[in-house]
């Protein structure tokens, strides 16, 4: 009895079987797959002064992120949570944004997607002058267009009705909350309440959409739209219809014309008003459009009559428009007042290291500092304006304007922003060399920085004219013509010069970032007001999203003074990051030990900027981590999660099959958890949910509740708040459907979104789910779907239906035939993109019978390292543990071959997989027996004596 007691202690320590209690926390989580392991499975999020219970959080079943982007106090915490295994999840949402100001009134619009797979989430400002932003459903369709509109109430012009979506008395604060308007203090003690324009947030399909129809053929710009939903003839464009039939009787152009009503409505105004910039905004809409289409514009508009007439008739709500100064007091002597900073963009370099130009919706200036997603700059300002000197203005004798000197081939706006390196400083007079164009003024010029700032010069400032109405602004446009202009209504010329002080700032993530840093990164600048005043201002980006009055979210830099939002500018795009072996220096100082149970590399970004004219003066700016998957044999605290710089990296481990979460099949017993191929045949979990200890590995990609466990390849990167396919249609590959000739996948696509999920069903679910409904086979008969206890569907199939695979042989589009990893022009076109990038239209149809869409899995986005593999050693006694053969080394997961002695014959083919051990952090080549009531089993891999 002790001799057998021993020998099943030896073969234990021989055979690679289950783990005691690994696979039984598997077993207890097949109840509730979705939230093993949690002590308090639901989902709570701050809003309001309110915690809310979302429910479930489901954390270990798809679609995977449902948390991602959810922050704590922002209008989408007030919104529903994404169930478990839904096919579809789409939310909106708005709330007031911190860069809001009188001068450039915001809004900001967050959305959750999901499909069956994953969640996303994207957080934009929109601007008042009909900014529009489009997003991606969750199955490429719909396309969704989210607008901002400036609403005016009811009587504020006269005939004027109140504009739709308009709220009156109330709007919505910096969680999305909806506040009632507080009453304005009186000079005498009392209070008024009065109905002022507010920015509203509109659902507006363009013609590029394809949620809803009729389409809406004339709504033609994806990202403009600052006309209101109408239901009749808007009456600027029955002026434009007019003076386009009547161009040739007044014998002037229809642009001109038209330009001229502008100014006889606005009567001179050019101050700035809100109804005047509303009115500015529409004619410079519709006059775009007719620059563009002609002719054809006016008979289509006559035809359809309406040039917006589809708005979704949710209301997502408003937000006041800040208030401008008050108006000073009378008084025989008024104080100063200083003017109030604010920030402005800096120009970021794009991917090839030069500098984006500025553009409607993305204006920017050129400073000494460069900006990226690692090397972060913004600019704070005190603007004060000061127009060029007109009618004999004499600028020895007065303030009120400046005369620029020396401009003559520079005198155009495009000319003064090239000879200036496109930064628009000029100095003054007494300090310019000379011959160049300078600024004379009686207005000294002092500056509080040394660098990256005022001590340059003054600014120049440039203003948008349509007819006379005048916009003066701090930024240069590069999309916009010289003026006078004959082809374009509006145009842009040099206007004066901003002699406020200025500062440029930077903030810069460490080239290595060895912990899981969350602390805001900051830097501070002190610069003197218009009076002159020292002023501390605070730049802060935040690595995960804050809330401190308003959300501050990581892909924005903020300036604050004192508790004081100054205002926010977003930061320059995320580029693709890159992903490193552990020894590879790439980034000094930073490295790492790897193996095969406890993988581990090292991401990165890296972005070039230019130093020079030369083609090849490239620099890099470079921040990488260390990064770890789960893993069941790390004691590490570490969650498998980094957050780089701001945006949030996870690793995981597959293998040649690249598999990843949400897994299925039948070797899935749950979403977060799969099991390889044991010997025999024996699973290591039972039908019921009960550990099998006699279970042998032999190879495979195996998980345990969200943890890598055994048979890895590759560890590679996922990205939280990537862009997947079909919002980035870079990422989109279409694959052949696997098993597509046993139902009609485009109807087992109906049946999934009927029972709003569908999957194969495990062991268990076969033995204790109740049938509800069924598929139709091809070849006749049909397939049960059934429903467990918990609520979720399953269909009892032997193989899963219409799988879309990540098997290389089965990639369609973009051919096999490219290898493994593909370059980032190598995709499945599914949707034309607009000018600002975002998909607008789908333009590639496929047979969903045979094909489906998926995105680029890791590997084919170069996102993947090997995994250093372990070794079996060579076993050369050929005794009957080892078959009678000898076997030669082999690597973990492959196959060892092995040689019979002299005068000896295989049974059967001579081949053992190389099998790690996990208890001893070994690799041993599979065992040749197993065991069966205590006693060895031999196969019939091995050798016997020639007969």
């Amino acid at each position: 009895m002790i001799k057998k007691l021993a020998n099943l202690i030896i073969f234990a320590l021989i055979l690679s079987t289950a783990e005691a209690g690994v696979w039984q926390t598997v077993s207890t989580c097949i109840t509730d797959p979705c939230n093993c392991g949690a002590s308090n499975p639901n989902r709570f999020e701050n809003w309001d002064g309110e915690r809310l219970d979302k429910g479930p959080e489901n954390k270990l079943c798809p679609p995977w992120n449902k948390g991602s982007g959810r922050d704590d106090n922002t209008c989408l915490a007030n919104t529903a949570y994404p169930e478990a295994f839904t096919l579809y999840h789409g939310e909106f949402c708005g709330e007031e944004s911190p860069d809001s100001t009188y001068f450039e009134p915001k809004i900001t619009v967050r959305s959750q997607h999901c499909n069956a797979a994953g969640c996303w989430t994207r957080s934009d400002d929109l601007g008042w002058d009909g900014e529009c932003i489009t997003m991606v459903g969750g199955y490429v369709s719909p396309l969704h267009r989210m607008c901002a509109r400036v609403a005016l109430p009811a009587g504020l012009v006269e005939g004027i009705e109140e504009d739709p979506g308009y709220t009156k008395g109330e709007h919505l604060n910096f969680e999305g909350a909806t506040k009632p308007d507080e009453p304005i203090q009186t000079s005498d003690g009392g209070e008024i309440l009065p109905d002022l324009p507010k920015l509203c947030l509109y659902r507006d399909p363009s013609l590029y959409s394809d949620e809803i129809v009729p389409l809406d053929a004339l709504d033609l710009n994806p990202n403009k739209q600052p006309i209101h939903k109408t239901q009749g003839v808007h009456p600027v464009v029955e002026a434009l219809i007019f003076f386009s039939q009547n161009a040739a009787s007044f014998g002037s152009s229809v642009i001109s014309m038209f330009t001229s009503l502008l100014d006889s409505l606005l009567g001179g105004d050019t101050d700035g008003t809100t109804i005047g910039s509303v009115l500015k905004d529409t004619f410079n809409f519709l006059s775009g459009l007719f620059e563009v289409f002609g002719t054809v514009f006016i008979s289509n508009i006559e035809e359809a009559a309406q040039i917006n007439r589809i708005v979704h008739d949710d209301i997502y709500g408003c937000v006041n428009i800040p208030m401008g100064p008050n108006p000073p007091p009378y008084c025989e002597e008024i104080e100063p007042t200083a003017a109030i900073a604010t920030t402005q963009r800096i120009c970021y370099h794009d991917l090839n290291g030069d500098l984006i130009t500025s553009i409607e919706g993305e204006e920017c200036v050129i400073s000494n500092l460069r900006n990226n997603y690692i090397h972060n700059s913004i600019r704070v300002s005190y603007d004060k304006f000061i127009p060029l000197c007109e009618n004999g203005e004499d600028t020895s004798t007065t303030d009120l304007c400046v005369d620029i000197d020396n401009l003559g081939a520079f005198s155009s706006a495009q000319a003064m922003h090239l000879a200036t390196g496109r930064k628009d400083i000029i100095r003054t007079c007494e300090t310019a060399v000379a011959g160049e164009p300078c600024v004379r003024t009686m207005i000294n010029h002092t500056c509080s920085v040394d660098s990256n700032g005022c001590n340059e010069g003054f600014r120049v400032v440039y203003a948008a004219y349509l007819g006379s109405y005048s916009t003066p602004s701090p930024y240069f446009r590069d999309d916009m013509n010289d003026c006078p202009s004959a082809v374009n209504a509006t145009c842009q010329k040099i206007w004066g010069v901003n002699v406020g002080e200025f500062a440029d700032i930077s903030l810069v993530f460490d080239p290595a970032q060895n912990t899981f840093d969350t602390l805001p990164l900051t830097e501070s600048l002190t610069l003197a007001n218009t009076e002159g005043e020292p002023e501390t201002f605070d730049a802060r980006i935040v690595r995960i999203a804050e809330f401190d009055d308003f959300t501050q979210d990581p892909n924005e830099i903020c300036v604050f003074e004192g508790d004081r939002v100054v205002g926010c500018q977003p930061r320059a795009p995320r580029p693709k990051a890159l992903i490193h072996e552990c020894d590879s220096n790439v980034i000094p100082g930073l490295s790492c030990t790897t193996n095969y149970f406890n993988p581990k590399f090292i991401a990165s970004y890296k972005i070039p900027y230019r130093t020079g004219l030369d083609p090849d003066d490239i620099a890099y700016d470079i921040s990488g981590s260390v990064i770890e998957p789960l893993s069941n044999h790390s004691n590490s605290t570490f969650s498998g999660v980094i957050n780089l710089i701001g945006n949030e990296l996870e690793a995981f481990v597959t293998d040649d099959t690249f598999a990843s979460r949400p897994f299925s099949g039948p070797n899935a017993p749950t979403p977060a958890s799969i099991f390889g191929t044991y010997q025999n045949n024996i699973p290591p979990i039972t039908p019921d949910g009960i550990e099998n200890l006699e279970a042998v590995y032999v190879s495979g990609l195996e998980y345990i509740n969200d943890k890598y466990h055994l048979g890895g390849k590759y560890a590679c990167l996922s990205n939280f708040n990537n862009s997947h396919c079909p919002t980035d249609p870079t990422l989109c590959v279409l694959t052949k459907l696997e098993n597509s000739d046993v139902v009609l996948c485009s109807e087992f696509f109906d049946k999934r979104r009927e029972h709003n999920s569908l999957e194969q069903c495990t062991i268990f679910q076969n033995s204790n789910c109740n049938y509800v409904d069924s598929i139709d086979k091809i070849g006749g008969g049909t397939i049960e779907i059934k429903q467990c206890t918990n609520g979720s569907k399953c269909y009892n199939s032997d193989v899963e239906l219409c799988k879309v695979t990540t098997d290389l042989a089965n990639r369609f589009d973009p051919s096999p035939d490219l290898g493994e990893t593909l370059s980032d022009s190598e995709y499945f076109d599914t949707a034309g993109t607009s000018s600002s990038g975002h998909a607008v239209s789908i333009l590639n149809e496929y047979d969903d019978n045979l094909y489906g869409l998926r995105t680029k899995t890791a590997i084919e986005r170069g996102y993947c390292v090997e995994i250093p593999l372990g070794v079996c050693s060579a076993q050369s006694e050929p005794n009957e543990d080892n078959g009678y053969a000898s076997w030669p080394e082999a690597l973990s997961g492959e196959d060892s071959l092995g040689t019979c002695a002299n005068g000896l014959n295989p049974l059967s083919e001579l081949k053992r997989k190389c099998v790690p051990d996990p208890i001893n952090k070994t690799f041993n080549l599979e065992p040749l027996f197993f065991i069966e009531d205590g006693n060895k089993i031999y196969t019939d891999v091995k050798c016997q004596e020639i007969p």
